[in-house]
């Protein structure tokens, strides 16, 4: 499948075999032993995104029982400053962290998360944003804290789909805004490419470049496609007939969105918005376009059956955004863990003797000219 990258050098950490203190009853109406099943995990976890994330940085590390994978903690590494290596979420994905099978007992999961954790290298730094909404998360919290990792919370906003009509949430002023950018504006769905396209222009009008490869967003939003799991559409002007009686064809996009959803959640993935150029002959885009398609993508959600998740507030503004102007009212937190590798903790630990050093030096080599 075109969706899918090649495996450039992925690696998998040790395939740990475990043996399950006799005892433990299973949960009534499961099997002692399962394999973890898609369905029951969040979209960023599920075996069709991780294809596409594999390559050079992809690693993995499993606990197999009988063989089955009964736990599974999949990330990415990379070189920061200092040739440091950190390890996080896979690109363009919110929640990671490790998974494990619903159908051990808790005191095996338990074992699996520990499991899990201790085959992560020493000579890495981490930093996992994990979903607080499994069945398991308590656990979690616990096996990384044990491993050594500081735990934090990162808000995030929800809406469950029994909840009235998302318009008649908000305050009347963004209530009119947004009617008066719904008689503007056209809503149009986007190619994998043409949104990456966009996205890209986008950052190369304002002099930034992508945090992450974007081929990887294209292969996600077209796999996602295939299994109708993905949602991306654009905002832009009406076309309309121009005195000459000629259309206004080439209208360009003022906004885009993508939403990703599993079988419980549907998460505001991306957005991106045009940014107007001084010398560009289109007009400023509409400055409620990304408020529109979100709106859309509420109504969309609530008419799934899903719950519609923000995916996690990274910024003032946005808190702002989706507490005062969309009136979400729930609350929830997701779960982040980190923990410096062993090199950057001595480099931290000695900096400033190492520092002290340096001066010293720097003041007899001076002193000596």
């Amino acid at each position: 499948m075109g969706a899918v990258r090649p495996n450039l050098g992925s690696r998998n950490l040790h395939d740990k075999e475990i043996g399950f203190q006799s005892g433990c009853n299973a949960p009534p109406g499961s099997s002692p032993l399962g394999e973890i099943n898609d369905c029951d995990l969040p979209v960023y976890q599920q075996s069709w995104w991780l294809n596409c994330m594999r390559g050079a940085n992809y690693r993995e590390a499993t606990v197999r029982k009988d063989g089955l994978t009964v736990g599974r903690l999949s990330f990415n590494v990379k070189k920061v400053r200092m040739g440091f290596l950190w390890g996080e979420n896979h690109p363009w994905s919110h929640i990671g962290g490790p998974i494990v099978s619903r159908n051990l007992t808790r005191a095996m999961q338990s074992q699996v998360l520990d499991d899990l954790l201790a085959q992560l290298p020493q000579n890495t730094s981490y930093r996992f944003a994990s979903s607080s909404q499994l069945s398991y998360s308590d656990m979690v919290k616990t096996a990384f804290v044990k491993a050594g990792f500081t735990y934090t919370r990162q808000v995030d906003y929800v809406r469950r789909p029994e909840t009235l009509d998302a318009m008649s949430e908000l305050k009347s002023k963004h209530r009119t805004h947004i009617k008066a950018a719904a008689r503007k504006m056209e809503i149009v769905e986007l190619s994998a490419e043409e949104f990456v396209d966009f996205y890209q222009s986008n950052l190369e009008a304002q002099g930034r470049i992508s945090y992450a490869p974007l081929a990887v967003v294209k292969h996600l939003i077209t796999a996602g496609a295939e299994r109708r799991q993905i949602s991306v559409v654009a905002a832009r002007t009406r076309r309309r007939v121009q005195e000459d009686n000629t259309s206004t064809m080439n209208v360009p996009c003022d906004a885009a969105i993508a939403c990703v959803w599993d079988k419980q959640r549907y998460y505001y993935w991306m957005s991106t918005r045009r940014i107007h150029l001084c010398d560009s002959r289109h007009e400023p885009p509409q400055p409620d376009a990304i408020k529109l398609l979100v709106m859309n993508a509420m109504h969309h959600a609530q008419t799934l059956g899903l719950v519609f998740d923000v995916d996690g507030v990274t910024s003032p503004g946005s808190d702002h955004l989706y507490k005062q102007i969309f009136g979400l009212k729930e609350e929830e937190a997701r779960d982040v863990f980190t923990r410096a590798g062993l090199l950057p903790r001595l480099y931290e630990k000695y900096r400033p003797a190492f520092r002290k050093v340096v001066a010293i030096f720097q003041a007899s080599a001076t002193h000596s000219f």
